[in-house]
């Protein structure tokens, strides 16, 4: 919770390695963080995807946070590959580019204040 994850780079050969995915955060293996309060920003993933966020076989929960300016191959907010899902809380996108910022993934409207 609270954190910043910025001006991170991954690189890697896509399907081969887990070098390409997961700019800001990897998630594997049954991961199930919490996620409260961050900021993703300029992070790049140039091969795989997950330039905020990378999610293999895992269940986040991701609250309040901002994803600015993240790019990934395939994912450039947040990219969920295999039995993976997120639940997505009050979430604030910002510069979208080329790539899918947001990939299968659950979305949950910001409750009102």
């Amino acid at each position: 919770s609270d954190c910043e994850f910025r001006d991170n780079r991954v690189s890697g050969e896509m399907f081969f390695d887990t070098g390409g995915y997961g700019a800001g955060m990897y998630n594997g293996q049954n991961s199930n963080p919490t996620v409260a309060r961050c900021e993703f920003t300029l992070n790049y993933a140039d091969r795989g995807g997950g330039g905020g966020i990378f999610n293999d076989e895992s269940h986040p929960i991701i609250v309040s946070c901002v994803f600015d300016n993240n790019y990934g191959y395939n994912g450039g907010g947040i990219y969920n590959w295999t039995y993976s899902d997120s639940l997505v809380i009050g979430i604030q996108w910002a510069h979208l580019y080329d790539a899918p910022e947001i990939t299968e993934i659950n979305r949950v409207p910001r409750p009102a204040l």
